[in-house]
């Protein structure tokens, strides 16, 4: 009898855990972090010819995951997690969202499935000739491809990266020494909202590492984006707010800070509701971004120079 009750409390404590670490991505009723959208308008403000016109994107690889790690409680069936750039076409030139990274890169950390050599290529040539390069935070498939270059000094001058980004370039460089040009860089505050550009704007978002940001894009169509990273890996996280597994935070380039992930996760729920014609694009959502390329939502390829 008394095997079966330590039996039995066994049992309840390993459900508990797979409950907790598996299928437990609960967020708070009301977020703590403030998303002031309105300030973030006023900061993109500008006449139409000013405004960016369109968004490109081309998949660098997919990486295979099981639904329940990227949406707590999800099913146990196979979903991708695509590595993107995005490419904001301006009438002053284009600027990116994302760096990618090489295969090298992609390998040392289990994200080379499908990856697209041609598009990394691509990419390469983008980068060399943007108006400005900025990321979401300082994980190898977002920022690594500033320093695995075929030319990285070339793109010095093009930066446009927060003190914590910065920071984190030597981790994917192979000596941990930056190329020329880069130590001379200023980078910028991540304390409060920065208009980049006319249309685009940077909103401090930390959490996921400490220089995470989302990037709130206006078109001069009217249309609005924001670019969230890595705060959610799939629509449904925002659209249903519910997190990501537990567990899979275990695996990270970094630690993260929860509390304020599901914060933000929070506040981004709320505007699926009270801004219901805003796209919110998680960086890594497969299935998303294959239906906004399929709508023209996104335009799908790259706009070469």
């Amino acid at each position: 009898m008394k095997l079966r009750y330590i039996f039995l409390a066994f049992l309840l404590g390993l459900s508990a855990a797979v409950y907790h670490f598996v299928f437990d991505g609960s967020i708070p009723d009301e977020s703590d972090f403030i998303l002031n959208l309105a300030e973030a308008r006023t900061l993109a403000a500008a006449p139409a010819n000013e405004l960016p016109t369109a968004i490109h994107t081309e998949i660098l690889s997919k990486t295979p995951a099981p639904y329940f790690a990227l949406r707590a409680g999800g099913g146990f069936y196979r979903v991708f997690m695509a590595r993107t750039v995005f490419q904001i076409m301006t009438p002053q030139g284009y600027y990116m969202i994302e760096a990618g990274m090489d295969k090298a890169l992609a390998e040392m950390h289990k994200q080379a499935d499908h990856f697209n050599p041609e598009v990394w290529g691509r990419i390469q040539d983008l980068l060399a000739d943007a108006k400005g390069i900025m990321v979401t935070h300082e994980h190898p498939d977002h920022i690594g491809g500033i320093v695995r270059h075929r030319n990285p000094a070339k793109l010095a001058d093009k930066l446009m990266l927060t003190k914590e980004q910065y920071d984190g370039l030597t981790r994917y460089t192979d000596g941990k020494t930056l190329p020329g040009g880069f130590r001379d860089y200023t980078p910028f505050s991540s304390d409060q909202m920065r208009r980049i550009a006319p249309g685009i704007v940077m909103i401090p978002a930390r959490g996921h590492t400490a220089g995470s940001v989302i990037y709130y894009i206006k078109l001069a169509s009217g249309d609005e984006y924001l670019f969230i990273g890595d705060i959610a890996y799939t629509e449904s996280n925002v659209v249903d707010g519910v997190d990501r597994a537990r567990f899979v935070r275990w695996l990270m380039v970094d630690p993260e800070d929860r509390d304020a992930v599901i914060n933000q996760l929070g506040a981004l729920h709320d505007l699926t509701k009270s801004e219901p014609s805003l796209t919110i694009i998680p960086a890594h959502a497969d299935e998303l971004l294959a239906r906004l390329m399929s709508t023209g939502v996104i335009k799908e390829g790259f706009s070469q120079p």
